[in-house]
């Protein structure tokens, strides 16, 4: 009798152990998968994410006070985990009218279901509208220090992004008359809000909301105003982890 409690026993522990290690397992996996989730990228592991985004400007910034203009952008964003837990990111996002080009590095660090990773980008993004008689094109550079919380849940993880805009230089032409010059001015900052699961087998989807507070909106810019105010520009995103 002893050694059937005893076989019991130990099939009862190697069973636990057996169901925490694949509790574990799929933890570790549900954070690896993740693209906002600031985990502790494995070295070389790659992860990239096809995402839309629409953001609605507010109505003072546009000619007609009465209409909404939204401002579809799809995004391709990429990094790769390299040595000591740093991790080097790439993005273009673009409308066809506008585009941006980001490249920046974080560091990141990961305890149990806590994560968090520092990091900085620097972007330039163009725009270009010629219609009829009329032609307008933008150029600038971006720069975004940036801060990333995250805590990864059974079958989720939630990721919290804060970042500051820094316009380093602007440049409007009209008709190629230069008729706009701005360097070195705070844009704005934004909060970001990322949530990510598995949607079927590997791939995983993030819904985001962003929440930008800017006094230039670079995706706005055919709606460019010269002003002090920092608006308030909400951003819904959706993405697909491939």
């Amino acid at each position: 009798m002893k050694i059937i409690s005893l076989n019991k026993s130990i099939t009862f522990i190697l069973f636990q152990l057996l169901f925490l290690i694949n509790t574990f397992a799929q933890q570790n996996k549900l954070d690896l998968n993740c693209f906002h989730f600031p985990s502790g990228n494995e070295k070389w592991q790659f992860k990239n994410i096809l995402s839309l985004s629409l953001s609605q400007l507010p109505e003072d910034i546009i000619e007609e006070v009465n209409s909404l203009i939204y401002s579809p952008l799809i995004s391709y964003d990429a990094k790769i985990g390299i040595p000591y837990n740093f991790s080097i990111n790439g993005s273009i996002t673009t409308n066809f009218i506008t585009n941006h080009f980001s490249f920046g590095v974080n560091w990141n660090y990961q305890k149990n279901r806590f994560a968090i990773s520092p990091g900085y980008n620097i972007a330039f993004w163009f725009g270009i509208l010629e219609d009829f008689d009329f032609s307008s094109r933008n150029v600038g550079w971006l720069h975004y220090p940036n801060l990333t919380l995250g805590y990864a849940f059974e079958k989720a993880t939630v990721s919290l992004r804060s970042e500051i805009i820094l316009n380093t230089f602007y440049t409007q032409f009209v008709d190629n008359i230069e008729v706009t010059t701005e360097r070195n001015t705070i844009s704005g900052y934004s909060l970001a809000l990322y949530v990510e699961q598995p949607l079927w087998k590997n791939h995983f989807m993030s819904i985001g909301f962003k929440a930008n507070f800017s006094r230039f909106y670079y995706s706005a810019w055919l709606a460019y105003t010269n002003s002090v105010q920092f608006r308030f520009i909400p951003e819904v995103q959706i993405g697909l982890i491939l």
